[in-house]
C-alpha cells in the first residue's frame, strides 16, 4: 500500500497549495518518482484557504476517475472543514475521504473533542501521526533538562507542535511517569504502552510510526501484542485529557449524549 500527500511546498512541481492544476501536476510527479501507476491513498496534507474547497475536491475526484488514485484522505483538517468536505463529496457523488491523518497521542488528545467522534460517526479511518509525541513517549527526554541534541524537540521552532514549550510540560511528564510504571509491570517499553493505548482506542485504525532502523521497527511492532486493562487505560488518560468544553460538556451532562451515533449518509461510489 502506497500513501502520499499533496499541499506543502516541494521542488517537483514547484510551489504549494491545492489548486486543481497543481494537484494534477503533483500527482503525476509523485507517480513518476515512485515508479508506480496508481497511488493507493492520496491525502490532502492541510487545507488551502486560497482555493475553493469544491475545486480541490473535484480535482481529487478527477484523479480517481483517471485511475491514478484509488482512495482519498486528508490530514490536519479542523472538524468543521472535514465535515463540510465530506458533505460536499456525498452531495456530488464524488469519491469520498475515507481517512483522516491527525496528530494523536497520550500527550496530545485534542481530536477527542470533535474530530475523533466525527470520524467514528462518518466511518472514516483514523491514522494518527506523532503517536509517540515526536519521541517524547520513547523516553528520550527528562524533566528539567534540555532536549538531547538532534532530537525532534531540540530541533523544533517555537511554532511547531513538538516545541518544548508545548510538549515538555508538567502534564506530559506525568503521563510519561505513568506509562513508565505500566511498562515496567508488563516488561515492555513506554513506546509499546503508548502505541497499545492508541490501538485500543475506538476509531483508531493504524498509528503511523517513524522508525529509523529495522531494530526500532521490531520494538514498535510488538505493541500489537500488548493489551492494556481498563484500569491501566484510565491511569494513562488521567493526566492529559482534553479540556471539557461547551457544547460537548452540556450535551453529555444534561442530555446524556456523548459520541454521536453513526451518521446516515447517501450511497456513494466506492474506490476501485
Amino acid at each position: 500500500m502506497v500513501a502520499t500527500k499533496v499541499r506543502l511546498p516541494v521542488s517537483d512541481p514547484g510551489g504549494e497549495g491545492l489548486s486543481p492544476n497543481r494537484i494534477r501536476k503533483a500527482c503525476d510527479a509523485s507517480l513518476r518518482r515512485l515508479g508506480i501507476d496508481e497511488i493507493d491513498l492520496y491525502q490532502v496534507n492541510a487545507p488551502d484557504p486560497d482555493v475553493p474547497l469544491e475545486d480541490t475536491l473535484e480535482a481529487l475526484e478527477g484523479l480517481v476517475r483517471a485511475g491514478k488514485v484509488r482512495a482519498l484522505g486528508c490530514s490536519n483538517f479542523p472538524a468543521y472543514l472535514l465535515a463540510w468536505a465530506v458533505a460536499i463529496q456525498d452531495r456530488e457523488g464524488w469519491s469520498p475521504f475515507i481517512s483522516l491523518q491527525p496528530q494523536y497521542s497520550l500527550v496530545e488528545r485534542s481530536i477527542e473533542l470533535e474530530l475523533l467522534p466525527f470520524c467514528r460517526a462518518a466511518g472514516l479511518a483514523v491514522l494518527p501521526w506523532g503517536p509517540l509525541g515526536a519521541g517524547f513517549l520513547a523516553g528520550r527526554y527528562r524533566q528539567g533538562e534540555p532536549p538531547p541534541p538532534g532530537t525532534r524537540m531540540a530541533d523544533s521552532p517555537d511554532d511547531w507542535e513538538e516545541a518544548p514549550h508545548r510538549r515538555a510540560v508538567d502534564r506530559s511528564f506525568r503521563v510519561l511517569a505513568e506509562a513508565s510504571a505500566i511498562a515496567d509491570a508488563h516488561g515492555a517499553t513506554v513506546a509499546e504502552v503508548a502505541l497499545a493505548w492508541l490501538l485500543g482506542t475506538e476509531g483508531v485504525t493504524a498509528p503511523i510510526v517513524g522508525p529509523r532502523t529495522p531494530q526500532q521497527l521490531d520494538g514498535l511492532l510488538s505493541a500489537t501484542e500488548l493489551t492494556l486493562s481498563a484500569d491501566e487505560r484510565a491511569r494513562l488518560e488521567a493526566h492529559a485529557a482534553p479540556p471539557e468544553v461547551y457544547p460537548q460538556r452540556m450535551l453529555r451532562e444534561q442530555a446524556g449524549i456523548d459520541d454521536p451515533v453513526e451518521l446516515s449518509r447517501p450511497a456513494r461510489r466506492t474506490a476501485r
